[in-house]
């Protein structure tokens, strides 16, 4: 069950197993938030789902706890139309990201499927501290009112050694718990893990180790060199037990030079670009291109923000070619005297 603040885009999470608990968490969450925040909650906008609009049969409308609560308490509440998700937008578009995002999480890691409700934790906890463009602003800073810290964000489902609080540990117990982690904790500073080979398989913690890097993929494999003693007893082969391979005719260079593409060495840097022997061209490239962005409004020329750094760009250099190696002479003159340049 997710809601989400249209004025700040703060969003809550809560996991459940029946939809008939979508009332008690939406009393959780209104007794929350109205005292945190000294405000009343006005406006309730969802789907006709049975756990918030109720039944409608042939006497009509039947609402259910959650509508009745909602009069109950004077929140005006607003139902989208049947088959139209995108009178709830914000929401909507809200559920896509958090289920693309859990996806992508999931793939990048062996983790078993039933985590996916730490995942989707995980993941709002992610997008209440990453800017958006509706707001121009980070949805936690205007929550929250205070100034945002992202030092202690780690990938997700990476491996770690993790060290509990154990008042019985002994003096030759492992220091140390092997496991995965898989969010951040409610009310609590720490990390939580995932501990497939302890007794207490969730644990929870701020002193660990993240091993943020495959190091498997890293280490190179150790080959053998010792001398391999041939046995002379070995089957002879005949003639007629040899493959004879066709030969081909190295006099005929024709195939290898239609076939020969990208030949052509671009230049690798703007530096190189400006002192080839296209230079004209290249420059003629990059400034129909820069042309280009500034007629499709590409980006828009802001002042930087205090304690913000700026992203840098880089030019690509390739030229045009066809599939026998040459320049295409398909395209225009003007197309084929100039190379192909992006920047990104």
């Amino acid at each position: 069950m997710a809601e989400q603040d249209d004025f700040s885009r703060y969003g809550y999470i809560y996991l459940i197993k029946e939809k008939s608990s979508a009332l008690d968490k939406f009393k959780i969450y209104k007794a929350e938030v109205e005292n945190q925040l000294n405000l009343k909650i006005k406006v309730v906008r969802s789907d006709r789902g049975g756990e918030y609009y109720g039944r409608y049969d042939e006497t009509g409308r039947n609402p259910g706890p959650f509508a009745k609560f909602l009069q109950e308490e004077g929140i005006i509440a607003q139902y989208t139309n049947p088959g139209t998700p995108q009178q709830n937008g914000i929401s909507e578009r809200r559920n896509r990201t958090l289920k693309d995002m859990i996806r992508s999480m999931m793939s990048c890691t062996n983790l078993p499927i039933f985590l996916w409700g730490e995942a989707l934790k995980t993941t709002n906890y992610i997008l209440n501290r990453t800017p958006t463009k509706s707001i121009n602003r980070i949805p936690y800073e205007v929550w929250n009112g205070r100034k945002l810290s992202i030092k202690h964000l780690r990938v997700w489902g990476c491996k770690a050694e993790a060290k509990p609080y154990n008042p019985v540990e002994k003096k030759l117990d492992p220091k140390t718990i092997s496991g995965y982690f898989v969010g951040y904790p409610e009310r609590t500073k720490g990390y939580r893990f995932y501990c497939p080979k302890h007794t207490t398989r969730f644990i929870e913690t701020s002193r660990a180790v993240f091993i943020e890097t495959d190091q498997e993929r890293d280490e190179e494999e150790s080959f053998s060199f010792e001398e391999i003693t041939l046995n002379h007893d070995m089957p002879q082969i005949s003639n007629e037990d040899i493959i004879r391979l066709p030969q081909i005719d190295s006099s005929n260079t024709q195939l290898g030079a239609e076939h020969d593409v990208n030949v052509i060495e671009d230049p690798a840097t703007f530096k190189q670009a400006m002192t080839s022997e296209k230079r004209e061209n290249w420059f003629a490239a990059m400034k129909l291109e820069l042309n280009s962005m500034e007629k499709n409004g590409v980006w828009k020329l802001v002042t930087l923000p205090q304690g913000c750094k700026p992203i840098g760009c880089k030019w690509a250099y390739k030229t045009k070619l066809d599939s026998k190696g040459q320049t295409d002479r398909s395209l225009d003159r003007n197309q084929a005297l100039i190379p192909h340049v992006s920047l990104y």
